[in-house]
């Protein structure tokens, strides 16, 4: 699993190489990115590459963070305050729960693609709305979704839009009317004047 949008270019140029020589040996190469990193143009090169070569990869709207499974038998995690440093674990029992979420994950992200489709464009919406409700920051939504943060402000400036919300804290307003509880009784309306 790969979150974050697109990869960093030096990433990519390290692992090109490296995935492409596992492929080559038989190695099958499952790979997830978030669906932003669909309009990342070194990305889509790399994704080409390797698909020609073999890999499957996919996209989803949002990854619980970054994971590396080997052979079923080792896995590598972040160390969470450390991001070049990772945790490798191979006790079997760990290592297999991971794979079942791995799988879980898999079974629900699209084919990579250099567009949005319907599915991917309500993904990313739904969202961006979830962290609105929370009161997130623009740069924090950003960084959980993959995108840049001018990209992230046009998003949201179009939901906005959409619910006819002149704030922030409106359209977080009117998000949580949307999704809440239908079986929780709707407030009173209250009057304003005579």
């Amino acid at each position: 699993m790969q979150p974050g949008g697109g990869r960093p270019a030096g990433h990519r140029e390290r692992a090109l190489p490296r995935d492409l020589e596992m492929l080559r040996r038989g190695v099958r190469l499952h790979t997830l990115y978030q669906h932003t990193a669909r309009y990342n143009p070194g990305t889509q090169e790399y994704v080409t590459a390797v698909v020609e070569a073999g890999a499957e990869v996919r996209t989803l709207g949002e990854l619980f963070g970054k994971m590396v499974v080997f052979d079923r038998s080792l896995a590598f995690l972040p160390v969470w305050d450390d991001p070049d440093s990772a945790v490798v674990l191979r006790e079997p029992s760990a290592v297999a729960f991971l794979r079942s979420v791995f799988t879980h994950v898999w079974n629900l992200a699209e084919p990579f693609s250099t567009s949005y489709t319907t599915a991917t464009s309500i993904q990313l919406r739904d969202s961006i709305a979830a962290r609105l409700v929370t009161g997130a920051e623009d740069e924090q939504i950003a960084r959980k979704l993959g995108m840049s943060l001018r990209t992230c402000r046009r998003h949201i400036a179009q939901l906005m839009e959409e619910l006819g919300a002149e704030s922030r804290f409106q359209a977080g307003y009117l998000l949580a009317l949307q999704t809440r509880d239908p079986a929780r009784p709707t407030p009173p309306e209250t009057s304003t004047g005579p």
